[in-house]
């Protein structure tokens, strides 16, 4: 993986169940050898609660409040917590095949220990970037990503959130407290433990393209799998209810 060339892919569909299908088509064709490694970046322009794919919608979300403000709630495919996404928070897709799984665990620690070093390199000042619980990264132990795997044969898509001018009051008015939490949160509120990363998205957008060299590539994406994915999946009320 470190000596591994990406395809650039920038691209935000209309809605948020058709930019969560359109990552599950991707980690498919990548499996298929459909695709090259590729870096997915984008950016939701209003906001979307997504729940990890063993989430408690009860657990985890206000729903009344969710709805009352029509914002919609959709369960993803991989794992983790739930998250708030919207204007503010840069999403990034890692299309990565390996020779061998290296474990879950591992690979999140591979790609997040990338991640942090390229956008530490961009911090000015007394900021420290470092890898806490699972899959998040913190500066002085506030979270301003959160991470989630979801893998195919040897192929992974690992997918996450980067937090740099997102309203985080939205979070603790949409989301409950999360049924898990990792040790390191200690109880706090969302608004105890959550910060923005002090970096402008083009800032964030240039670290990522330099560290994984990602360059521009052409796709030909199968849209209308896409959209088919996500009316039966995304959009269904049986699948975000199903837990």
């Amino acid at each position: 993986m470190q000596d591994m060339n990406f395809s650039l892919l920038e691209l935000t569909l209309p809605t948020a169940e058709q930019n969560l299908a359109l990552d599950e088509v991707l980690l498919r064709m990548l499996a298929a050898g459909e695709i090259p490694p590729t870096l997915r970046l984008w950016e939701l322009p209003y906001p979307a609660v997504i729940v990890g794919r063993g989430n408690k919608l009860g657990l985890n979300v206000d729903y009344d409040t969710c709805r009352a403000e029509r914002v919609p709630v959709i369960r993803r495919m991989s794992g983790g917590g739930t998250v708030l996404l919207g204007p503010g928070c840069l999403l990034f897709s890692l299309l990565v095949p390996f020779e061998e799984h290296p474990g879950i665990t591992e690979s999140i620690k591979m790609i997040l220990s990338r991640i942090g070093d390229c956008l530490q390199q961009r911090l000015e000042g007394e900021h420290t970037i470092e890898l806490a619980g699972i899959s998040d990264l913190t500066i002085g132990g506030l979270k301003f990503s959160g991470n989630s795997q979801r893998w195919n044969k040897s192929c992974c898509l690992h997918h996450g959130t980067i937090l740099y001018d997102f309203p985080l009051e939205q979070v603790a008015r949409l989301l409950t407290k999360p049924e898990r939490e990792p040790d390191y949160r200690s109880g706090r509120t969302h608004l105890e433990f959550m910060t923005n990363l002090p970096l402008p998205s083009a800032e964030i957008r240039s670290a990522f393209l330099q560290e994984w060299s990602a360059g521009t590539h052409e796709f030909n994406l199968p849209l209308e799998e896409v959209e088919i994915l996500a009316q039966q999946k995304y959009q269904d009320t049986d699948w975000t209810e199903s837990r």
